[in-house]
């Protein structure tokens, strides 16, 4: 096994640009298992991230800043608006960006906006999109990649490039994905989240594979991205692989969670807060609070805590302990399984958590009422987003139109009136992300298969030579 493993042995490069993807691939072991399956991993990420990073995973990776590697203001400008350009191309067919596009901005981006909706007007074919999304790939092209990005991959040579993303189409990630293209090394694109193929816009580099979370992801990225289907792999997230394990049935006192989003999407988070910790000290049970990871709630919950509201173990552990919210210890991101399957209820508006809760047959109770920041309209506009739509309609899944429906809700899921609906809350979200235990694994997989293939057309059987394996 050890001589196969050498022989297969490949130089990956992980790009990391956000906190949030270097805790999925870091922190989750994902790195952790290319290194055990013989292979050298760079890390391209922030040097603030890196100091983040724990000791015990540093030592099986090699640093490379990502701060020096960005394309400068000017591309940064242009490529922001190139990404409002590709989300006009997809507006009319989808609610998802005509809802975005209507969200207000600054006068200059809306003047692009404009600008854009002529452009697709004239373009032959750009009502569809396709053409339109040719034509700013196109502009994207005419910036050669900066010397930096380009010295540093060809003194690395990387056989593949892992390219995390979240979908922004930041300055400094563009800069090395279009380095790598130009020195023809594989680019397997790893979406950060279920939404972002059909949430962030399209992408101004094609890559070669597309690894997404499950048969919904793969859809959009299929519709959406024009991505040939023997390119698109269902690995499932890699950093969810802990929820196919056993979980413990909750004890004690009932409890229920509510999983904080970004004031953008639910700016009425802390009214709802203080009503379901009035109702949990009046009906007798926990409300359990993680604030959202971006810290975006507009005040601090070591402040200005509701009565009857505290927070979950793994955030106070981190509040007090100085650890951000997308903390990169592993027992932080280990602990989420067992946290929500120690709950009767998940309460979100429209959150990723809402996914997790359904896996371990939890019911999902998201919010549709109330103010949001993000866009015209309230708070139930976000159930007709694409990714979205499908997953309200779930059987067990409870969108709350008023207060009073939240109440009724959380209710009746402390008293267990909703525990028939676990079954088929998890055969459905099995479909939005494969979750078995080896996502890791089938990521690494895939990784080895392009590279397998890509030194063979080009006679080359070697996949990592000696000097490099000493780098």
């Amino acid at each position: 096994m050890a001589g196969c493993l050498k022989e297969l042995s490949m130089l990956v490069m992980a790009l990391l640009p956000h906190k949030s993807l270097v805790r999925a691939w870091a922190t989750s072991g994902a790195l952790e298992l290319f290194h055990l399956r013989g292979h050298i991993v760079h890390v391209a990420m922030r040097s603030s991230d890196w100091l983040d990073v724990p000791a015990s995973i540093q030592k099986d990776l090699h640093f490379l800043p990502l701060d020096s590697l960005g394309g400068g203001r000017l591309r940064g400008r242009v490529r922001a608006a190139l990404r409002l350009g590709s989300m006009v191309t997809r507006e009319e067919n989808s609610p998802t960006y005509a809802h975005k596009l209507g969200q207000w901005r600054p006068l200059l981006a809306r003047a692009e906006i404009a600008a854009w909706r002529r452009f697709r007007r004239r373009v032959p074919g750009g009502v569809d999109g396709g053409a339109m999304e040719e034509r700013l790939r196109g502009l994207e092209a005419r910036f050669r990649p900066r010397s930096e990005a380009l010295g540093l991959i060809r003194d690395l040579r990387p056989d593949v490039l892992l390219w995390a993303t979240l979908g922004h189409q930041d300055n400094d990630e563009l800069e090395v994905v279009k380095a790598c293209r130009a020195e023809g090394v594989p680019i397997v694109l790893a979406w950060g989240s279920w939404d972002s193929a059909s949430s962030k816009g399209g992408n101004l580099v094609r890559p070669d594979r597309m690894l997404v979370w499950g048969e919904e992801s793969a859809r959009h990225a299929a519709d959406w991205h024009n991505c040939p289907a023997g390119q698109i792999l269902v690995t499932g997230p890699v950093h969810w692989d802990p929820y196919a394990e056993p979980q413990r049935e909750p004890v004690g006192k009932p409890s229920i969670l509510v999983a904080g989003t970004s004031i953008n999407f639910w700016e009425d988070e802390y009214a709802c807060l203080k009503m379901l910790g009035r109702d949990g000290l009046e009906k007798g049970y926990r409300v359990l609070y993680r604030p959202h990871p971006r810290g975006a709630w507009g005040w601090h919950p070591r402040d200005m805590m509701p009565e009857g509201v505290v927070l979950d173990g793994i955030t106070a552990a981190q509040v007090w302990g100085g650890r951000s919210g997308w903390s990169l210890h592993p027992d932080d991101l280990a602990g989420y399984p067992a946290l929500i399957a120690s709950v009767r209820c998940v309460v979100a508006a429209f959150s990723t958590m809402t996914i997790e809760a359904a896996l371990l047959g939890k019911t999902p109770i998201m919010v549709g009422y109330g103010r949001t920041r993000h866009g015209p309209g309230m708070a139930h506009v976000h159930q007709h987003y694409l990714h979205m739509r499908h997953v309200v309609a779930w059987a067990g899944v409870k969108i709350a139109s008023e207060a009073d429906d939240l109440l009724r809700f959380v209710r009746h899921a402390v008293e267990g009136h909703y525990a028939e609906d676990a079954p088929g809350l998890r055969q459905m979200a099995l479909r939005v992300a494969r979750v078995d235990g080896h996502a890791r694994q089938r990521a690494a997989e895939a990784l080895e298969a392009l590279t397998s293939s890509t030194r063979l057309k080009s006679g080359d059987s070697n996949y990592a030579t000696e000097d490099r394996r000493r780098t």
